[in-house]
């Protein structure tokens, strides 16, 4: 008996031969793998995009701990320039400070003997850079409580008075021998006298006493003093202490 055959039902789309997979859209978002870069065109290192095939990288930015040598050298010789050249100004500056004293300088340090033409004698006044100096007055000894000296002491008697300076320091002034030898003063026994370092002048010209001691071999060779107005000394003028 035959069988009827089958009915046939809607037309299917896409079907095809037994066993044949269907076809679905490609896995992901639809767009290609991408795969690695190509050598030398990776992505940036620390130093920005990396170069072509074959070249190093860029190189970074210079920091304080990369500085040129070159740099540091040119530093250190600016630095030592203006070294000197302060030195040198400092060095200027206390040389003419000190001055040169009257007469010119001797080998031994002083000034030649002056003449008498041409210096003031004891009690005879001299205005020099803003001082009127007189000496009234010179005595020899040879103990100053308790100070003793090497040879003697010779005491120098002195009236200072403004003219312009308004201040004397004591501890500038020298005695100078016939053959230019130039003395100081001994502090010890001159702060004995009284006499302070350093004072003010009164500023109606009204003169200051002061007394300095001097220790000298023989007080009989010393031919005069040298005064200065300067705070550091020098530009003396010339007082004649001889008979």
């Amino acid at each position: 008996m035959n069988q009827p055959p089958a009915p046939h039902g809607p037309h299917r789309h896409g079907s095809g031969a037994a066993g044949r997979p269907r076809m679905g859209p490609p896995p992901g978002d639809g767009r290609p793998p991408v795969g690695p870069p190509p050598p030398g065109f990776g992505p940036p290192g620390p130093h920005g995009p990396a170069g072509p095939p074959g070249f190093p990288p860029p190189p970074g930015p210079r920091g304080p701990g990369n500085a040129s040598p070159w740099l540091l050298v040119g530093l250190g010789c600016g630095g030592l320039f203006v070294i000197g050249l302060v030195l040198v100004v400092l060095i200027a500056f206390v040389l003419d400070d000190r001055g040169e004293d009257t007469g010119g300088g001797s080998a031994g340090g002083g000034t030649s003997t002056p003449t008498t033409a041409d210096t003031p004698d004891v009690n005879e006044a001299v205005e020099h850079e803003g001082i009127l100096f007189t000496v009234t007055g010179t005595e020899v000894t040879d103990e100053i409580n308790g100070h003793r000296p090497r040879g003697e002491y010779l005491i120098v008697h002195v009236d200072v008075a403004d003219a312009g300076t308004g201040e004397f320091w004591r501890d500038e002034q020298h005695v100078y021998t016939s053959s230019g030898e130039r003395v100081g003063e001994d502090y010890g026994a001159t702060l004995e006298l009284g006499s302070p370092i350093w004072q003010d002048l009164p500023a109606d010209g009204s003169p200051v006493g002061v007394s300095i001691a001097f220790d000298v071999e023989s007080a009989a060779d010393v031919s005069h003093i040298g005064l200065s107005s300067r705070f550091r000394g020098g530009n003396e003028v010339a007082v004649d202490l001889g008979d």
